[in-house]
């Protein structure tokens, strides 16, 4: 079963984390609803567990009354996003957020909303057993695959350069070192790196898990080059340098700078709209949740690349009354 347990709280405080918190805690509850009540409570039972939905050093400053204020504040907060998702996401909303903060699944899912779904649970990999979380990284890449190939325009060539693509015909394959000689053929530019620069064995993607370009038909160098990375992880930051100029420079000779993106499951916004921290993005196109799923001309396309056993299996799943 992917979902092994929903106790675990998010590994940060901010709001857009415990928004996919109380979506999964609606997906999960035997009735299909949660109410700001609710959450509140389920934080408050977790006390003595150290479960607390705030920070350790801000915990042991903060009498009770006002830790009892700063929870309140969190679970306001949270309905605030879950109501602007509502709005932004529209029919592909697995959920309805209606009035006094309260909210329910809907029953009748349609392909749109398990897509959605797919990205919550990539969102919330802490929750899934060992094989789901492999089956869900490796299925998400496919998935920023199809969006990159649907944003970019229809001559482009979007290939899997990651481990997603592994083992799949016409994809790369071989030594870190062997599989960047092809992209270099295929991107008409120079490799400068020497395998003698890469250990020996190296399997790994180089930072690379989705390469895309637009080629001319005359196949010289300068053309537009895509080079995106796909993750799940929590503190995503860090990726967007996996694909960037000082690294990719120390391999490739582009004579064009590349774009850099970074796909993540998470919605990355504010109630308000905006970008929920603008300065964590660093010259990077970045592909959240909502740019991902609005990518999507047919959903029943990319739902064929989800792991469909593992989806439905968390789908059904069912917190145990307590």
């Amino acid at each position: 079963m992917p979902i092994q347990s929903i106790e675990g709280f998010p590994p940060s405080g901010d709001s857009h984390h415990w928004a996919d918190y109380a979506e999964l805690l609606c997906l999960v509850n035997i009735d299909g609803t949660l109410s700001e009540a609710d959450l509140i409570s389920r934080w408050q039972k977790r006390k003595g567990m150290g479960g607390e939905p705030i920070a350790e050093d801000d915990d042991e400053a903060l009498e009770p009354p006002a830790r009892s204020d700063r929870i309140s504040a969190l679970a306001a907060d949270v309905y605030r996003q879950l109501e602007y998702r509502a709005g932004l996401f529209g029919p592909a909303y697995p959920f309805r957020v209606r009035e006094m903060e309260y909210m329910d699944r809907v029953d009748d899912i349609s392909s749109l909303q398990k897509i959605y779904l797919f990205l919550l649970l990539a969102s919330s990999l802490r929750c899934l057993d060992r094989r789901g979380r492999t089956a869900v990284t490796v299925s998400f890449e496919r998935l920023c695959q199809c969006a990159i190939a649907a944003w970019l325009p229809s001559r482009a060539r979007v290939r899997l350069f990651g481990t997603g693509g592994k083992g799949e015909a016409g994809e790369y394959e071989g030594t870190l070192y062997q599989r960047l000689v092809k992209l270099a053929g295929d991107l008409s530019e120079e490799l400068i790196a020497k395998e003698s620069d890469f250990r020996a064995g190296d399997y790994g993607d180089g930072g690379i898990d989705i390469a895309a370009w637009v080629p001319f038909m005359d196949w010289l160098p300068s053309q537009l080059i895509l080079l995106a990375q796909a993750t799940c992880e929590n503190d995503w930051t860090h990726k967007q340098h996996e694909a960037g100029q000082a690294k990719i420079s120390s391999r490739f000779r582009f004579v064009a700078p590349h774009t850099t993106a970074l796909c993540i499951p998470y919605c990355f916004r504010s109630p308000s709209g905006e970008w929920f921290k603008q300065n964590d993005i660093h010259q990077t196109v970045l592909l959240d949740r909502f740019r991902i799923l609005s990518l999507m001309p047919d959903a029943e396309l990319p739902l064929s690349l989800l792991p469909a056993a593992e989806l439905d299996s968390a789908l059904e799943y069912r917190e145990a009354p307590v």
